[in-house]
Parts: structure tokens; C-alpha cells; sequence
């Protein structure tokens, strides 16, 4: 799932270029991983790199999405003090 939202980034994306670098890790860490004939023999080197790739592809993603905003608040529909707490006190 993570690689498929990576490669839908727009090249566009300031986050782009990096995303489709980390895509490709991540792919070819996972080819690797699926032509192992027994996975419980998965070194756990392999497996903290996987996590790694995840945890940072989530992070690519999220970098995106911001980078992106909320059409609503571009287009002025919401003002920021309105949204869910940013309530001045």
C-alpha cells in the first residue's frame, strides 16, 4: 500500500524525487524478501529495514499530504481559528 501512494505523488511534489527513490528500496527489499523460501529465516537486519522503509514511507506521505493543505481553508471555505483545536483560550 505504501509504495502504490508513493508512485501516485504528483512530480510536482517537492517530496517527489525522494518518495520515488524510497519506493524503489522498498520493492526491491520486499522482492527480496518474498523470494525467500522460509521467512522465518528472515535476517532481522532485513526485518529492521523493512520497518524502517515503512515507518519512513508513512513519513513521506504525511510530508505530502501537508505539503498539499486543505482545499477548503485555500479556497477560505474554513478560517484556521475554526478548525478543531486552534481555539484561542
Amino acid at each position: 500500500m505504501i509504495a502504490q501512494r508513493l508512485e501516485r505523488l504528483s512530480a510536482d511534489s517537492i517530496v517527489a524525487h525522494t518518495a520515488s527513490g524510497h519506493r524503489g528500496s522498498l520493492l526491491k527489499l520486499i522482492d527480496r524478501l518474498e523470494a525467500q523460501v522460509d521467512l522465518e529465516e528472515t535476517p532481522q537486519a532485513d526485518v529492521q529495514l523493512l520497518e524502517f522503509l515503512i515507518n519512513q514511507g508513512f513519513q513521506l506521505l504525511a510530508r505530502a499530504a501537508r505539503e498539499i493543505g486543505d482545499p477548503e481553508l485555500i479556497r477560505g471555505l474554513v478560517r484556521p481559528q475554526d478548525l478543531p483545536g486552534t481555539a484561542e483560550e
